[in-house]
């Protein structure tokens, strides 16, 4: 079964690659499209159930397979294919466009679900931050716009954070890194760059309060469209938040005082 593992991933991007030429068919020929993207999604998460039980590493330690990534791989299968089939494709612009950019959505948390260090991490997110704008561009291209600053922010917070880890610890490898932290005292500049990390991966997410940088593009957007950008999107954000929290989880009383300030602006966001 190992030979099998990165099939899920291989069929998720070639669906993507078919839809997209298929955005230069003919409407009649396109009209099955939802139903056969349906399918491939659906064989790429039996095959990710069948053949993800086997705990290993591949693409010489690269991607892991472990019981985090087979959960959030199948989780993210599920909800792209659920989206694909019950969407009205009649009401967007662009439906082989917007299959699309689920699968790749898709494809980017997968990514993350299964990196091993700080590129893939990063790779993946943009991935799919990357298919939300461009389905909120299809429909209005100033919400793409606008979304993309955004997402530059956001972008710089999270390299910026990385970097100062890879710095201070000298590895990008999560398992070097976790290493690293648990042998080292909690020390103030390592602690600022990972809120730096952190708030980057909030803007993505749309967590308060930085809900306000994307919830005008999601309003604006196409229900496909404010669908990626609230659900795959925040899914690959908060999935890198968790394996770096993870690999950072020996220092945690140098984050303390930081935490108390983001969950008294939280507090205060909601009143």
């Amino acid at each position: 079964m190992r030979n099998y593992v990165l099939v899920p991933e291989a069929l998720v991007v070639a669906g993507a690659v078919l839809l997209v030429l298929l955005g230069r068919a003919p409407r009649r020929s396109r009209r099955w499209a939802p139903l056969v993207a349906t399918v491939l999604v659906a064989v790429a998460l039996a095959v990710e159930l069948w053949a993800g039980a086997t705990l290993s590493t591949y693409l010489g330690g690269a991607l892991v397979q472990d019981r985090f990534a087979l959960f959030a791989k199948a989780a993210v299968l599920l909800a792209a294919g659920l989206a694909i089939a019950v969407t009205d494709w009649s009401d967007e612009s662009a439906p082989a466009i917007g299959m699309a950019m689920i699968l790749l959505a898709a494809f980017g948390v997968m990514i993350v679900a299964s990196a091993t260090d700080f590129v893939g991490l990063w790779a993946g997110l943009e991935l799919a931050a990357a298919a939300g704008v461009v389905l909120a561009s299809v429909r209005r291209a100033d919400l793409g716009l606008r979304l993309l600053v955004a997402g530059g922010v956001a972008s710089a917070l999270v390299l910026i954070g990385l970097a100062f880890v890879y710095a201070t610890t000298g590895s990008a490898d999560l398992s070097t890194v976790r290493r690293v932290a648990a042998s080292a005292t909690d020390t103030l500049p390592l602690a600022i760059p990972v809120f730096l990390l952190l708030g980057g991966l909030a803007v993505r997410a749309g967590l308060p309060p930085f809900q306000f940088a994307r919830l005008p593009v999601g309003l604006g957007a196409s229900p496909l469209g404010a669908g990626i950008l609230i659900g795959l999107v925040a899914a690959a954000a908060l999935t890198v938040a968790f394996k770096i929290s993870a690999a950072l989880l020996p220092l945690p009383a140098a984050f303390s005082p930081y935490l108390m300030v983001v969950s008294y602006t939280h507090l205060r966001a909601h009143e």
